[in-house]
């Protein structure tokens, strides 16, 4: 059987792991990748540092596992949406990465959508872009940095500076060609859009396009030295890391809806053809003729993270993160069978419609226990996923649920109940990863389509059907959560 490498790195960890052709783990690894914020609203990382954090988690995997490099058949790659990451004629840095939770090019932005160019953008793109963004980040740097813009040779993305140096290729993919500048429609670079936006310099700078699952590389003796992989191992063009998780979770046919439940809450379907609409992100699918429509915010399971190392006490064992954990849900597991009594609004992490969003518990009294609040926000996460995935249609034939919530048996129930659907939670843990790493087995010719080898790796899930006896109360609830959001918030808070 086929060994395949994914690696996806995010904001705050790359992770690798080694996979068998049914998504069952072999090996697994994680490094924290760097970070650093400047000062407020500036937030960057040290590209080479991000590489030897991608060194060690590889090294790591393969360690684990007990696999030979020579062994594995393929590798896929992803990584973190938007940013920037900028090297020269010799595929150095010229200087640290710009990360997406970067909002120094506000100002920028704000110049756009006063000359009516946001509205463009949006169509061409299939995206509205956000500070974090590539194009507003480097029309920054054109300002700011001239020195910068002068000495780049490519513009890149996460996954793509990653590939670099397991390769020595340059290439981007589908997925995030239209993040600069790319047609939604056509997945070519669109040199007319970068001249209205005064980034004609960047029209040299972007890299040719390579399809998700085609080679894009092969691993170099260097970078075999560094990671133990097997020099020539074939490195496919790999995925964004939203779209790879929406893979990994089984994603696959139009009427699916994709749920990743963790530090965001993504929401995702597949589409026959590109939809641009304010408030969604479209891209391009791994898959040529698919696009993927994403309705996202930073509203999901961070919420009970937050809640649990807040008002869980730390306690003993071999485990002590994991028990804590466990007793949250066990005390909102025991009030399933009680109505909502309290509206929780999930936005401890803010929400991407609206940044002066924050969170709150309302209705709050005296007799309600800790593990009230616990069900209240796990409702209030399930409300806010249903909420974003209202916009993408009304009716899905699946819901498939990955990320870090689906731990919490009983959020996964509640988000059956709340969604009134049955709920498929994916039994492969590292989603983002694996996503990469069915593209790898494609590529690498392990098997014949996307479809069939994410579909494999759904045996064995677990499935959630929603409480006829919850039905009428959850929709109740859910009402008076949507009423509330249409509440106006206080000046005094909005001037917070």
């Amino acid at each position: 059987m086929a060994v395949l490498l994914g690696i996806d790195s995010g904001l705050t960890n790359t992770r690798a792991v080694l996979f068998d052709e049914t998504g069952n783990p072999l090996g697994a690894s994680a490094a924290q990748s760097p970070q650093v914020t400047l000062s407020p609203g500036l937030v960057e990382r040290d590209m080479e540092a991000l590489w030897e954090t991608c060194v060690r988690a590889v090294r790591g995997a393969i360690s684990k596992s007990g696999i030979r490099g020579k062994d594995i058949s393929a590798v896929g790659v992803s990584g973190h949406g938007d940013g920037l990451y900028l090297v020269d004629h010799k595929h150095a840095p010229v200087r640290a990465a710009i990360l997406s939770l970067d909002s120094r090019s506000s100002s920028i932005l704000e110049g756009w959508r006063a000359q009516g160019l946001q509205e463009a953008l949006l169509r061409t793109t299939g995206r509205s872009p956000r500070p974090g963004s590539p194009a507003p980040l480097f029309a920054w740097l054109q300002h700011h940095e001239p020195e910068s813009v002068g000495r780049t040779r490519w513009i890149l993305n996460c996954k793509d500076w990653i590939r670099l140096r397991l390769t020595g290729e340059i290439w981007t993919d589908p997925t995030e060609a239209n993040s600069f500048c790319g047609d939604i429609a056509t997945g070519e670079y669109r040199v007319d859009l970068l001249e209205m936006l005064g980034l004609e310099q960047a029209g040299r700078k972007l890299p040719p396009i390579k399809g998700s699952i085609e080679i894009a590389g092969r691993v170099t003796r260097e970078a075999a030295e560094a990671t133990g992989l097997d020099p020539g191992t074939p490195v496919v063009g790999g995925l964004v890391d939203a779209l790879a998780s929406m893979l990994g979770t089984g994603c696959t046919h139009p009427g699916r809806l994709c749920m990743v439940s963790g530090t965001w809450g993504i929401n995702g379907t597949l589409t026959t053809e590109p939809v641009a609409k304010e408030g969604l992100v479209c891209r391009r699918f791994a898959t040529p003729g698919y696009w993927a429509l994403m309705s996202n915010s930073p509203s999901s399971a961070a919420n009970l993270g937050w809640f649990v190392e807040e008002f869980y006490p730390v306690s003993s064992g071999k485990d002590p993160d994991t028990s804590r954990f466990k007793l949250a849900d066990y005390e909102a597991s025991r009030l399933l069978g009680e109505g909502p009594e309290i509206v929780f609004l999930p936005f401890i992490n803010g929400s991407s419609g609206n940044s002066w969003k924050a969170a709150a518990f309302l209705g709050l009294r005296s007799w309600h226990t800790r593990g009230h609040m616990v069900k209240a926000l796990m409702e209030g996460v399930a409300f806010d996923h249903k909420h974003q995935a209202s916009r993408l249609g009304s009716r899905f034939d699946n819901v498939l649920l990955s990320g870090g919530g689906t731990r919490s048996q009983t959020l996964s129930q509640i988000f059956a109940d709340a969604l009134w659907n049955t709920v498929t939670v994916s039994p492969v843990a590292e989603t983002g990863a694996w996503g990469a790493a069915i593209c790898a087995a494609v590529g690498a010719g392990v098997c014949k389509s996307l479809c069939e080898i994410a579909d494999r790796s759904l045996r064995g899930s677990r499935s959630y059907e929603p409480d006829p006896s919850r039905a009428e109360q959850m929709s109740q609830a859910y009402e008076a959560y949507l009423e509330i959001l249409r509440l106006p918030l206080p000046p005094t808070l909005k001037e917070g």
